[in-house]
């Protein structure tokens, strides 16, 4: 396509149609009719050429046109409109070091090497404390996660490899925490919620007083919010996952469905979602397994029997009431107890950032 004409001056020699013309259905003949009308009224130097294959078209017939793989963001700016449930839409989000924290210097060169943020002094280069990161509907986002190990990192305890691989639970449950709160605090800041803004478009008298832009933006909206409470939800299945693995229980337990969380039908979606988090989660575990038998000079086969049979002997002696009460209620007195020992230590480091 070529135009000798800005759009701004074509729209200007144009007309805007009005709401009662906007709502007309028209036929095939009549709008091939009101494509005359306008081709005839087209000023002289305004032209275009849309060219094909030969005979790719036959005469008279409806030529598509693919919009490609955009965002909700990219499609308002090129055409003027959005859709709902758009895989290919994203959000951004802005996270950045407190440079109060006692501990800015050393997390800030951890950022730069874990996100390849190098700085050319040379040239001129600016220290860059802060990230911006594609949040995404249909799978949870590590390198986010990774950002928030690096604002909960425990300088003077935690092994640094720790921001990488998924091998410390207490620091997957802290960062966890934090970046639900972020989600949580970001979906705040609309005037409105989800259920606010899906009434509104259902109803049919606030849809008719809608500009063409008025419902572009509330699209827009939605589907924004869309992706901050899906990430939530996938935040506390996380959560509570950390948290079965916390009590002692195996990898193959703490995956299965949590019933208070999700329905029969969400549970492959949401595990399909979070596959990228179970699998470094799971080479974690087994880095540690590893690390465990390895410091007590355990062959892996007999200490992978011994704890077998610790976890059945645990499972055998609590009954079915009492193991659905273990697995529902007192999450966190649990959690106290297991995390007072690292917070109590954080304190005594002067570590507020545990």
């Amino acid at each position: 396509m070529r135009s000798k004409l800005s759009g701004r001056k074509f729209a200007e020699m144009g007309q805007v149609p009005s709401k009662a013309t906007e709502q007309i259905e028209m036929s095939k003949d009549m709008a091939k009719a009101v494509w005359a009308q306008v081709m005839d009224n087209m000023p002289r130097d305004f032209t275009f050429v849309m060219q094909t294959g030969q005979d790719a078209f036959p005469k008279g017939s409806q030529v598509m046109l693919c919009y490609g793989r955009m965002t909700n963001r990219e499609m308002l700016k090129r055409y003027g409109f959005c859709i709902t449930n758009n895989k290919y839409n994203n959000m951004f989000l802005k996270l950045r070091l407190e440079v109060s924290d006692p501990d800015f210097k050393y997390r800030l060169f951890i950022l730069q090497k874990f996100f390849s943020l190098d700085v050319d002094r040379e040239r001129g280069g600016v220290q860059v404390s802060s990230r911006h990161f594609k949040v995404h509907y249909h799978h949870f986002n590590m390198k986010v996660l990774k950002f928030m190990k690096i604002l909960s990192f425990n300088v003077k305890e935690d092994d640094i490899s720790c921001i990488v691989e998924t091998r410390s639970l207490s620091l997957e449950y802290i960062s966890l925490q934090k970046l639900q709160k972020v989600y949580q605090d970001f979906l705040e800041q609309f005037p409105t919620t989800l259920q606010q803004d899906m009434a509104d478009l259902r109803d049919k008298a606030k849809l008719s007083e809608m500009t063409v832009r008025q419902h572009a933006a509330y699209i827009y909206r939605t589907e924004q919010k869309r992706i901050l409470i899906n990430q939530i939800s996938l935040v506390k299945i996380l959560l509570h996952m950390i948290e079965r693995l916390m009590r002692g229980m195996t990898l193959d337990f703490a995956v299965t469905r949590i019933f208070e969380l999700e329905t029969k039908r969400e549970f492959p979606v949401n595990r399909l979602m979070i596959d990228n988090y179970l699998s470094s989660l799971k080479r974690g575990m087994k880095k540690n397994e590893e690390e465990y038998f390895r410091l007590r000079g355990m062959d892996p086969e007999t200490g992978k029997q011994l704890m077998m049979q610790t976890q059945k002997q645990l499972l055998n002696n609590i009954s079915r009431v009492a193991y659905r009460q273990f697995e529902v209620k007192g999450y966190e007195k649990m959690i106290e107890r297991i995390m007072q020992q690292p917070l109590l230590s954080s304190a005594q480091n002067k570590n507020t950032a545990l």
